[in-house]
C-alpha cells in the first residue's frame, strides 16, 4: 500500500515536470500552435455549432452562431495534445518498469533467502547423520525417540497400559452400573404409573355405571307418577257474550286523530331531513366547485406569469449577446486595422 501511493505520487509529480518543462519550451522558442488544415477546423467547427446551437429560428443555424463561425479563427491544439500524451504514455512505462524491477528484486530476495534456510538445513542434516555415523552422541543406550540425553529413564510401557486398562475397565462398569439402576428405577416408575392409571380408570368406571343407575331409576319414578297422576285438563271452550269484549276502546276517533298526526310529524321531519341534506350536499359541491375554480385560476395566472418571465430572461440574454457580439466585432476590427497599419508601416 505504501509503494502504491509513493509510485502514484511520483507518477503525478513527473506529469506535471513534463508539462511545466513543454510549457517551459513553448515559452522560450516563441513557437505558437499549429493551425490545422482551415477546411478540416472549418467542419468541426460547424459541426459543433450545430451541436450547440441553442437559438434555433429555422435554420440550421442563427444569425449569432453564423457571426461567430464567420469570426472566429479556429486553431487546432492536436499535436500539443499528442505530445502531452506521449509524454504521459512514457512516464507511466518508467514507473512500470520501476514497480516491475522492485518487484523482481523482492522476489530474488526471498528466493536468496530460501536457498539459504534450505543450505542451512542440508548442513545441519549432514552433520547429524555425520555425527550419528561415527558414533559421537552419546552412550549406546541412546533412544532416538527422545531429544534429551541426560533425561531419566522413563518407565516401562506395559506398566502404564495396565494402569489405562484397568482405569478403562472401571470407568465401563461403574456406567454399565449407573445405567442398569437408571434402567431400573424407570421400569419401576413406570409399573406404579400403569397401576395408578388402571385404578383410576376403574374408579371412574364405576362412578360412572352408578350415576347411570340412579339417573334411570329416577326417570321410571318420574314416568310412574306421571302416568298414576295424570293433569289437569281444562273445560271445553264455550262462548258466554253475544259481541267482542277485548279491543273495543282500541280504534276510538280520538285516538285516529293521535295516530295521524304523529304520521304526519314524522312525515314532516323526515321532509325536513331529507332537505337539508339536499342543502348540505348542494353547499359541499359549491364550496368545492369555487375552490378548484380559484386553483385553476392561480395556475393560469401563475403559467402566464413564468412564460412572461422566461420571454423576458430569453430576450435579455439575446440582447446581451447582440451587444457583446456588436463590442466584440468592433474590437476585431480595431485590432485588424492596426494590424494592418503595422504592417504597412
Amino acid at each position: 500500500g505504501i509503494n502504491a501511493e509513493y509510485g502514484k505520487q511520483w507518477y503525478q509529480r513527473r506529469v506535471r515536470e513534463e508539462q511545466r518543462r513543454e510549457r517551459g519550451k513553448i515559452l522560450e522558442c516563441g513557437e505558437t500552435p499549429p493551425v490545422a488544415n482551415l477546411e478540416t477546423v472549418k467542419e468541426e467547427c460547424c459541426d459543433a455549432l450545430d451541436s450547440c446551437c441553442k437559438h434555433n429560428s429555422g435554420q440550421e443555424l442563427c444569425y449569432l452562431c453564423h457571426q461567430r463561425q464567420r469570426k472566429n479563427i479556429p486553431i487546432s491544439f492536436k499535436e500539443q495534445r499528442e505530445r502531452s500524451e506521449h509524454a504521459q504514455d512514457r512516464i507511466l512505462q518508467q514507473f512500470q518498469q520501476l514497480r516491475d524491477q522492485e518487484s523482481f528484486e523482492k522476489e530474488k530476495r526471498q528466493m536468496a533467502t530460501e536457498r539459504h534456510m534450505s543450505q542451512e538445513v542440508a548442513q545441519f542434516n549432514l552433520t547429524t547423520a555425520e555425527n550419528l555415523k561415527k558414533g559421537r552422541n552419546g552412550p549406546a543406550e541412546f533412544h532416538h525417540s527422545y531429544v534429551f540425553n541426560c533425561r531419566v529413564p522413563s518407565p516401562q510401557r506395559f506398566l502404564s497400559r495396565d494402569e489405562y486398562c484397568q482405569a478403562l475397565g472401571d470407568q465401563v462398569q461403574s456406567r454399565g452400573a449407573r445405567n442398569r439402576k437408571l434402567k431400573s428405577l424407570t421400569q419401576k416408575l413406570e409399573r406404579l404409573e400403569q397401576s395408578n392409571l388402571a385404578t383410576e380408570l376403574a374408579d371412574t368406571k364405576r362412578r360412572h355405571l352408578k350415576t347411570k343407575q340412579i339417573n334411570t331409576q329416577r326417570y321410571q319414578t318420574a314416568l310412574h307418577y306421571q302416568v298414576n297422576n295424570p293433569p289437569f285438563r281444562l273445560p271445553k271452550a264455550e262462548p258466554d257474550s253475544n259481541g267482542p269484549i277485548f279491543g273495543k276502546l282500541d280504534q276510538t276517533p280520538e285516538k285516529i286523530r293521535d295516530i295521524r298526526d304523529r304520521a304526519r310529524e314524522v312525515l314532516d321531519h323526515q321532509l325536513k331531513t331529507i332537505q337539508e341534506r339536499k342543502d348540505r350536499t348542494k353547499s359541499l359541491k359549491d364550496a368545492k366547485r369555487r375552490y378548484e375554480r380559484e386553483v385553476l385560476q392561480r395556475t393560469k395566472r401563475e403559467l402566464r406569469e413564468d412564460v412572461l418571465k422566461k420571454l423576458n430572461v430569453q430576450s435579455q440574454v439575446r440582447k446581451e449577446l447582440e451587444e457583446s457580439w456588436e463590442t466584440q466585432k468592433v474590437d476585431k476590427s480595431d485590432r485588424d486595422m492596426s494590424d494592418i497599419t503595422h504592417q504597412m508601416t
